[in-house]
């Protein structure tokens, strides 16, 4: 566990904005195995079975791309 910060716990929900380096396909169904995988390996969360909602939304592409995350916990 890489993280030194305190897991976070409960019910998550995660959205996922990703903008790839060119115009170029990818199938977005890729991009969450990945993110999730590596959040889940920095001991941030305990297991990536606690996301309850996640939504992940391709923007245009940008110059050395960019993958914004935002977590936030479900009442």
């Amino acid at each position: 566990m890489l993280s030194t910060h305190p897991k976070l716990s409960g019910r998550l929900g995660v959205r996922i904005e990703a903008q790839a380096p060119a115009n170029r396909k990818y199938d977005l169904d890729n991009v969450p195995k990945a993110v999730l995988d590596s959040i889940t390996y920095s001991g941030l969360w305990g297991d990536d079975s606690q996301i309850d909602e996640l939504t992940v939304i391709r923007l245009p592409p940008i110059k050395g791309g960019r993958l914004h995350v935002k977590i936030r916990t479900i009442e």
